[in-house]
């Protein structure tokens, strides 16, 4: 007998894709499955076509809420979910699709269940439906979620994201998503923290991640967006705390969210210069100490260098990186 795995789909006026997101998870290879979707508060269509799917598939089961953001509509999926202890959560965007094998593959990573997190690459995928690049993980399997914690966070050679999971239920249910921005930055390291043994797979074909315009790293800077330095506080303080022979990789926690800002979010010269200047000086301090560890990335030692300089010639670098890329 194969668990329960309960995938939880946040919904949001999204009328358009939600269709093509469930009719990926009702095609899957592994049969034992529930979708949970929860319409948070959808001002469109998407409210109806979800109790649409509901009537026509057993296995679908939809609940309306008010609306409160992504990671409380998460929590709210969690909590309904009828699997039991034991068995498996997963996430899955409504906005986004998988191939049918997805969770059979991630299934077969967990060992028979004998793993508390599965993680894997994804396929970053645009509207019209355009491959524009594929995210993989190092196919590994950990027995200390310490080192998942490395991999992840200061490495980061898998991703944190609450997407390309499977979670065994308990530990979702026990750490539930903070309300903001940034949620998953902010939860998965208390997944790992209550995990003993961690899978990484590279599977990135696998899950369909679609870059829609207007998604919170295509918009006009705003306050919300600089929530993720706060949690990089939470983090460091968990760091200092759990693990402090990490200490000195603090500083590549505020490389991952200041490069994701500063290459992706629309802002004026001044802000940019403003946001740039603001991290400099922790760059300055750290960065040195990292330049001959093994451990980390020549990538990650060339950025935390350019972080120290100025925003022009980060910007110079940034055209020169892309520029080189497309002439290959």
């Amino acid at each position: 007998m194969t668990p329960t795995i309960s995938i939880v789909v946040p919904v949001y006026n999204v009328e358009n894709y939600i269709n093509k997101c469930v009719d990926s998870l009702l095609k899957q290879t592994y049969s034992n499955i529930e979708v949970v979707l929860v319409d948070d508060g959808s001002t469109d269509n998407s409210s109806i076509i979800c109790d649409r799917l509901s009537v026509e598939n057993e296995c679908v089961i939809t609940y309306h809420k008010k609306n409160e953001g992504l990671g409380y509509a998460r929590n709210y999926g969690v909590n309904k979910a009828k699997g039991v202890t034991g068995e498996y959560i997963m996430f899955v965007d409504s906005d986004d699709y998988v191939r049918e094998d997805y969770i059979l593959y991630m299934w077969n990573l967990s060992y028979n269940g004998t793993v508390d997190l599965v993680s894997c690459g994804i396929t970053l995928e645009a509207e019209n439906g355009t491959e524009l690049s594929i995210s993989t993980c190092r196919e590994c399997f950990v027995n200390s979620s310490k080192d998942a914690f490395f991999n992840i966070y200061i490495k980061g050679i898998e991703r944190y994201t609450a997407y390309s999971k499977l979670i065994r239920k308990e530990i979702a249910l026990n750490n539930q998503f903070p309300k903001g921005y940034f949620e998953d930055f902010a939860t998965t390291y208390r997944y790992l923290s209550q995990c003993t043994k961690v899978s990484f797979g590279d599977g990135g074909e696998n899950y369909r991640y679609i870059q829609r315009q207007g998604s919170i790293l295509n918009r006009r800077l705003e306050k919300k967006h600089l929530h993720c330095f706060e949690i990089c506080e939470d983090i460091a303080s968990y760091i200092q705390e759990s693990y402090p022979d990490y200490r000195k990789y603090i500083v590549l926690l505020y490389e991952t969210q200041l490069i994701q800002i500063l290459n992706k979010q629309s802002m004026e010269k001044r802000e940019y210069s403003n946001l740039f200047f603001k991290y400099r000086p922790i760059f300055r301090a750290k960065i040195p100490c990292l330049l001959f560890d093994k451990k980390i990335s020549k990538s990650q030692k060339i950025i935390g260098l350019l972080l120290c300089t100025t925003p022009k010639l980060y910007k110079i670098s940034r055209r020169t990186k892309k520029l080189m890329r497309n002439m290959r």
